[in-house]
């Protein structure tokens, strides 16, 4: 019993954000609770969302007359933008009607009447974080039991789908003997080429679907590759997709030197199709432009994939990339973002994103630095 209780999840110290016009109030509040709470203070609550933009609070807690926004009416936004967020509002006046309104629309945890005492206020810190801890626990325990049903639902469906995709493949590679009949110096050489490249790519995803579906390890060819000339090359490829087609711009701009990292050229190509793809559906028709930026630094390649788009909305970003979540409604499965990150893992990389609110979304996908591979010695 002493085992588990030692291996059970100890909440971190509360950390707070305290919304009051009276500078006294704040100066008091910090000075009252920073012993056992770290604590932000703002002044009101356009500035107390404004950093709720950025940094994580797992209570808000607001005093309810304000010049500008309420306390209740920031609370009301705090709960549509945060949910999570354990919300408190704190006053001195007798005003039920506005407490009727934050209990109703703010869904507020608790209203505390001034004046409180130090020994109050940590209780209800103390508690209002470790709920904000055990529903976050919660909610995810509950999100893996929905994935893991959902991904099993389709899994036999998948793994049918990659099957039937490699038999097709099969039949295309009937492109290998037309390169070798008609190849260079004949026109259409080019053609032939990115076709039997599309072919490879094909059985690439194929195989890659048909790992993730049943949870086997990929098979990869993890080699030290120069990456400048691979993307290069890959954006002919990219150029002929159809949202690609419909943007204004793509563009791509290498490392200022050769970079290599130990990779599998056919899952990374998969992967930036995905990206490149997912960048371009994202932007308005004919206005869209798509930036991939290949960089070196402190041991790390990095390839950026940035669009200028409406952005993520906050309250979908934590479950992007999960096992068949997506932005596209019924146009989309999900199946694509969650295998690039299955992808990316599987060959010692990471894949990770920003975005702001109408700044665009920028996908990072990393890996450690390699040496350039050993050139052969000519007999």
């Amino acid at each position: 019993m002493s085992d588990q209780k030692s291996m059970a999840f100890k909440p971190p110290r509360p950390r707070v954000l305290y919304v009051d016009d009276q500078v006294g109030n704040l100066t008091v509040f910090r000075a009252s609770v920073r012993r056992f709470a770290d604590v932000k203070t703002v002044s009101s609550g356009e500035e107390a969302l404004k950093l709720l933009e950025t940094e994580e609070f797992p209570i808000v807690i607001s005093d309810q007359r304000m010049a500008g926004l309420s306390g209740t009416e920031l609370l009301i936004q705090v709960r549509k933008m945060y949910p999570d967020s354990i919300r408190i509002l704190l006053t001195a006046h007798s005003d039920f009607s506005a407490v009727i309104d934050a209990i109703n629309e703010g869904q507020i945890a608790r209203f505390v009447k001034k004046p409180w005492n130090r020994d109050e206020m940590r209780a209800i810190l103390e508690d209002a974080n470790a709920l904000y801890w055990k529903t976050r626990e919660n909610k995810a325990l509950t999100e893996q039991f929905v994935q893991q049903a959902r991904l099993a639902a389709v899994g036999q469906m998948t793994a049918g789908f990659a099957h039937e995709l490699l038999n097709l493949t099969c039949k295309l590679h009937v492109i290998d003997d037309l390169a070798r009949r008609y190849g260079p110096p004949l026109d259409g050489a080019d053609e032939l080429r990115i076709v039997k490249n599309g072919v490879d790519g094909v059985t690439s995803l194929a195989d890659a679907v048909r790992s993730l579906a049943n949870g086997r390890p990929q098979e990869l060819d993890l080699r030290s590759r120069e990456l400048n000339g691979l993307v290069e090359r890959w954006m002919v490829t990219l150029k002929l997709l159809p949202a690609v087609r419909r943007l204004r711009r793509l563009t791509f701009t290498p490392a200022a030197q050769p970079v290599h990292a130990c990779i599998d050229a056919d899952r990374l190509e998969l992967i930036l199709i995905n990206l490149v793809k997912n960048a371009a559906e994202a932007v308005p028709e004919g206005e869209g432009v798509v930036e991939v930026e290949l960089c070196a630094t402190d041991g790390r390649v990095s390839l950026h994939v940035r669009d200028n788009g409406p952005g993520i909305p906050h309250e979908l970003r934590s479950n992007l990339g999960q096992t068949l979540f997506t932005t596209k409604g019924e146009q989309g499965t999900g199946l694509g973002l969650l295998m690039s990150r299955s992808l990316a893992i599987a060959q010692g990389g990471e894949l990770q994103f920003w975005s702001g609110e109408s700044a665009g979304t920028t996908f990072t996908l990393s890996f450690e630095e390699s040496e350039a591979p050993a050139e052969r010695l000519s007999a």
